[in-house]
């Protein structure tokens, strides 16, 4: 279904956003926020104003923000990375029974997620990297990281993408943070000489299949990842680092080349076991 991607050249967001309000950034202050957002990944604590903020990035408020807080508090703190805890922990590939197509779809329409995945405990799981965009089911099922992937860089409705797949996306259309990883994973061939999101340089000897990360942000590791340890629920706060996919080297000491290594040029050669 995928070519093979480049990765982009650029990896700093001119866009970005401060508790819920969009503002866009000019050339000078983009190091500036790339800066700030490498503090917050590091877990450092950030006790700025607002407006202290947005003074200091240099940033012009967009046109049409998006919906804030109602009230806007005077102090706000970025958490680090963590781990899923053990009410999201049961949420893996194994506890989905897998999509028939020749079964009825016995699952609600829709369901508002509060929080807890188990209010989608009937749906069923599709894992078939060989579907087209127009041919993956919904409503009433949940779809691996590949497929997410797909539906991410081919539809730009966040309201279509939470009304037909509520379980993987949320209202604003992003990959739901605390979703553990299912399924196949999204890779991207990548060669020497390529920069990562980083700006790490890939050397000689770790070309090969990485994980695509949507928008420098959520790593699409599927079940291979996830079980070898890499999933970390990403901060609330941070800031799209780019457009569409791009990849890691690493990402908190752990190399982000896939497990599972695909044929070359063979994007949907299947993880073993699925």
């Amino acid at each position: 279904m995928s070519e093979r991607e480049a990765p982009p050249n650029q990896h700093i967001s001119h866009e970005s956003s401060i508790h819920g309000v969009n503002y866009t950034l000019s050339d000078d202050s983009a190091a500036a926020h790339g800066d700030l957002m490498c503090q917050l990944d590091a877990g450092l604590p950030f006790l700025l104003s607002i407006e202290q903020s947005v003074s200091a990035l240099g940033v012009s408020e967009g046109s049409s923000p998006a919906q804030g807080p109602k009230t806007s508090p005077s102090a706000w703190y970025n958490p680090p990375p963590r781990k899923p805890n053990k009410k999201l922990l049961p949420f893996t590939t194994s506890h989905y029974t897998r999509y028939d197509p020749a079964l009825p779809n016995i699952a609600p329409a829709a369901a508002t997620f509060k929080g807890s995945f188990s209010i989608y405990d009937a749906y069923s799981l599709v894992i078939n990297p060989t579907l087209s965009i127009d041919n993956i089911p919904s409503p009433g099922v949940r779809v691996d990281d590949y497929l997410a992937g797909e539906l991410l860089v081919s539809i730009e409705s966040a309201e279509f993408l939470h009304q037909k797949w509520p379980a993987e996306f949320g209202q604003n259309g992003m990959i739901r943070a605390t979703r553990i990883p299912l399924g196949h994973a999204a890779k991207m061939w990548v060669k020497p000489g390529d920069i990562d999101i980083d700006g790490n340089v890939v050397c000689p000897g770790q070309e090969g299949w990485y994980y695509k990360w949507w928008r420098g942000l959520h790593c699409l590791m599927g079940k291979e990842g996830y079980d070898a340890g890499l999933y970390w629920i990403r901060p609330w706060g941070e800031g799209f680092k780019c457009e569409g996919m791009t990849f890691k080297i690493s990402y908190r000491g752990a190399s982000c080349r896939a497990v599972v290594q695909l044929a070359t040029g063979d994007p949907d050669d299947p993880t073993p076991g699925l």
